[in-house]
């Protein structure tokens, strides 16, 4: 049997005994089973947490209309393509609720894992095995926590298991025009939504030119491919040197960082813990058994695809940009990285599928040499790799649930709980004064209509303020030119939203006119009811 008979095998599909127990074999319930539980956990709590700042960032832009949309590549590190279908699927921007927004992200998440569990079937990978790997992609900590976020990252990594699917179409039948422009289309759209989506094509195209040896057609399509993306990358090129000078501002991501941070969730917001080393530790014993399976099952030439597919990215920018050119990126950019989700499982469930068939072969073969002390000690062996399997899958599940409900039990959007806090308790005549964009954000969206001012600055002895809800980039900045006193005067309660601490001389000219009601905190935001308030001053300035 040739290698590429051998990678094909899965698509040949044994013989069922009728058709009405085609809807309960083994193969439709496992599916059933991993869409169940990845949908389930993609949408659980998706509401219970207010939309954050970059979430907000989309839906303001929105509003702005399709120009507005477009405009903003030019100042912003990401494509506007993701921008104008979430601004489409929102209901173009009407819709006021977290589901509305973050919809999109649960839907291409849960499809993920399912093009996943049909990557590894097509290695040859049975039901069970591949069950077993894609729940642990259900289970991840950081696909959940993209998954369950109106931005990008969750449909681009969709997209990237949806392109290898198409490649390995093309190799079963390279003469078809259809599927390579199938394949270029969503190329085009991968990369029109996320910049990094070229470590993906790039990473294909090469394999299909190498490894497939397809040379005629990867160059017309990768030339295709190439031409129509230049144009969004020129404009790109200038707005994305923003994101990649992160370590000036602190520590630069590392590569150990980075691997963390994909399995075990997002070590800036969360933290560090040992479940990230262990997550990462343990799937990379998986994976390494499943480049051995590829090498001793005959279907090395797809498996060193999906170890390029890992590889690459981390040796291009670990082993070059960062130390060569001196690119680095901050410890919340690891996400760039996260089209590699789907080779990982796919090689975990190749090694999972390997150790059972190496424990159920050397289980077996007591019975076929018979009851000597070979035989005893090849049993035992296998007993112990197979309780080592156990061990190391049950100790994925803790770690990964360990990891998740640290996610969610912290808010990624205090400045959401903040806002709405105050849309519980805020009285008609009541106004609002924030000092920072996160909290002008969740105003725009949790309460536009009511009274708001924004942006303060110093000056002559007082504060001047803005109407100005906008985080926009592309959109100038409203100059501050509303006085303090004009808006004292109008109304008797203010609801001061900082960022703690806040800041001093703005909480002393204020305690001037008004009487402290009450203080809460929110993660780093303080939210402050100043009472009593009127032009007449309390104390001599």
């Amino acid at each position: 049997m040739t290698t590429d008979d051998r990678s094909e095998r899965s698509h040949i599909r044994p013989a069922r005994l009728s058709v009405g127990w085609q809807l309960f074999n083994l193969e439709n319930l496992t599916i059933a089973l991993i869409a169940g539980i990845t949908f389930a956990l993609r949408s659980y709590r998706l509401a219970a947490t207010p939309l954050w700042l970059d979430e907000i960032y989309a839906y303001q832009l929105g509003q702005l209309g399709i120009g507005a949309i477009f405009n903003n590549s030019l100042v912003d590190p990401q494509p506007p393509l993701y921008y104008l279908i979430q601004w489409i699927t929102s209901g173009f921007g009407v819709f006021h609720n977290e589901w509305a927004w973050r919809w999109l992200a649960v839907v291409t998440g849960a499809s993920t894992v399912l093009l996943t569990y049909r990557l590894a079937r097509m290695q040859g990978v049975g039901p069970i095995a591949a069950l077993l790997s894609c729940t642990l992609f259900a289970i991840c900590p950081t696909h959940i926590y993209f998954s369950q976020e109106a931005r990008p990252p969750a449909i681009g990594v969709c997209l990237s298991a949806l392109t290898t699917l198409l490649m390995w179409r093309i190799r079963s039948a390279p003469q078809q025009r259809s599927r390579w422009l199938t394949y270029t289309l969503v190329s085009l759209l991968g990369l029109y939504i996320n910049y990094s989506f070229v470590l993906v094509v790039g990473v294909q195209l090469l394999y299909m030119f190498l490894f497939l040896r397809l040379y005629r057609r990867t160059l017309i399509y990768g030339c295709l491919i190439l031409g129509l993306f230049v144009p969004i990358a020129v404009i790109g090129s200038r707005a994305m040197s923003s994101i990649a000078s992160g370590s000036s501002n602190g520590s630069a991501l590392t590569a150990i960082q980075a691997v963390q941070s994909l399995l075990g969730g997002d070590l800036a917001r969360y933290g560090l813990s040992w479940t990230h080393s262990w997550l990462a530790a343990m799937l990379c014993i998986l994976i390494l058994a499943g480049v051995w399976a590829g090498y001793r099952q005959g279907i090395l030439v797809t498996t060193i695809y999906y170890a390029i597919q890992i590889a690459v990215p981390f040796i291009g920018f670990f082993g070059f940009l960062s130390p060569v050119l001196h690119i680095n990126l901050p410890l919340s950019e690891a996400k760039h990285f996260m089209f590699v989700l789907p080779p990982i499982f796919v090689l975990a469930a190749q090694g999972i599928q390997q150790i059972v068939d190496y424990t159920r072969r050397n289980m077996t073969s007591k019975q076929a040499i018979g009851a000597s002390s070979t035989a005893a000690y090849v049993d035992a062996r296998a007993v112990f790799i197979g309780i080592g399997l156990v061990g190391i899958y049950a100790s994925l599940i803790y770690a990964s649930g360990l990891n998740l409900q640290r996610y969610w039990n912290t808010t990624k959007s205090p400045e959401g709980l903040a806002v709405l806090d105050v849309r519980d308790h805020i009285l008609p005549d009541d106004i609002i004064i924030s000092d920072h964009y996160s909290l002008d954000a969740a105003l725009s969206f949790y309460l536009p209509d009511v009274p708001h001012y924004t942006k303060p600055q110093f000056s002559s002895g007082s504060y001047l303020f803005s109407q100005s809800l906008s985080i926009l980039h592309a959109r100038p900045i409203e100059q501050a030119s509303i006085p303090l006193n004009t808006i004292i005067g109008k109304h008797p309660r203010i609801w001061l939203l900082s960022l703690a601490p806040s800041d001093v001389k703005l909480v002393k000219k204020l305690d001037q006119f008004c009487a402290l009601g009450s203080q809460q905190l929110f993660g780093p935001f303080r939210v402050t009811l100043l009472e009593s308030c009127n032009n007449d001053t309390k104390t001599q300035p």
